[in-house]
């Protein structure tokens, strides 16, 4: 059996995946020598956005596996909750700021997957 397939294995991918939005969200930018420009303006809503919507997949395929269904609401307090809880722990660091867009970038990158697996995914 591949190892997806296992009883909490989304589960772990979630918990592993929020590791790494808080880590991408938290880590200080002055030590990366490599600053590209942005591609176009507020590219970082669009990182936001993607980085929240990977993870709104993976809370959606965690709660497939464990109920076989998706539990909307607690997946929306969790990526409200988290989008406004990583702004605000970047509002109190030196070197990084908080946008309260960002967090508005959060929640779209996650609607836009529950609305996914809402309207075109169908257990």
């Amino acid at each position: 059996m591949w190892p997806l397939q296992k009883k909490k294995s989304w589960s772990y991918i979630s918990v592993l995946w929020l590791g790494i939005i808080f880590l991408l969200l938290l880590m200080s930018t002055k030590d990366v020598d490599i600053k590209p420009p942005p591609l176009f303006p507020h590219a970082d809503k669009v990182v936001h956005a993607g980085l929240f919507a990977i993870w709104a997949f993976c809370l959606c395929r965690a709660s497939l596996q464990q109920f076989h269904f998706i539990k909307y609401v607690p997946v929306s307090i969790a990526v409200i909750s988290i989008g406004v809880l990583t702004e605000i722990l970047q509002g109190m660091t030196a070197y990084r700021t908080s946008d309260p867009w960002d967090v508005l970038a959060d929640i779209v990158g996650g609607v836009v997957v529950l609305l996914f697996f809402r309207f075109f995914l169908k257990k």
